[in-house]
């Protein structure tokens, strides 16, 4: 069961709707449910199949590896503000990373996806340490205010912050942040895997 359309998501740009759709249980070789995402584009009366992603495509980091899950989750932000690029985010919240199933999430502009950028709780500016079980990117999502606009990374599992914690990414510039429960104005009562949904 490579689990095809358990999430997707779209977005439409000028006169082209994009479409994604992660397949988080399929196989990638012998690599047992490594992930993958397929993307489509319509013009509004025909949808094109276009680039199946995977982290064994040329250019894309990391490699496609047993129980991965590339495609759990997806989101595609649209254009705003000054920002001209239509992206895709995808998680692969079971990627191993230092410890097993810490997790990650890659950012793809879709006009050049070949200059992804990639996310873990390894960067100085990523609140947190990566540990087994965090499972970085088990949620994800994205927000638009007046003057930002965002992709949310939730890790729910977080070893280091029990309750769970939400990174704040923004695109086109700035510096992420995070929300954690009893920290940056959240409360804490009631707090239980906090990011598992965003």
């Amino acid at each position: 069961n490579d689990s095809f359309g358990q999430v997707l998501d779209s977005v439409r740009a000028g006169n082209t709707t994009h479409l994604a759709v992660g397949i988080p249980s399929e196989d990638i070789g012998s690599a047992a449910d490594a992930g993958s995402v397929q993307l489509f584009t319509s013009n509004g009366t025909t949808l094109t199949p276009g680039v199946g992603l995977t982290q064994d495509i040329t250019n894309v980091a990391d490699t496609a590896e047993a129980g991965d899950q590339f495609g759990r989750r997806i989101v595609l932000p649209p254009p705003g503000l000054s920002d001209t690029k239509t992206r895709l985010a995808v998680s692969a919240p079971m990627e191993d990373g230092p410890a097993a199933d810490t997790g990650l999430v890659q950012i793809f502009p879709l006009d050049d996806l070949g200059s992804e950028t990639t996310y873990d709780q390894q960067p100085l500016n990523i609140e947190g340490d990566p540990q087994a079980g965090d499972h970085f990117g088990d949620g994800l999502g994205f927000v638009a205010g007046v003057s930002e606009r965002a992709i949310l990374i939730g890790v729910p599992d977080d070893v280091e912050f029990s309750n769970g914690i939400v990174h704040v990414i923004p695109l086109a510039g700035g510096v992420p942040r995070f929300w954690r429960p009893g920290s940056s104005g959240v409360p804490s009562t009631g707090a239980d895997r906090f990011g598992g949904a965003v």
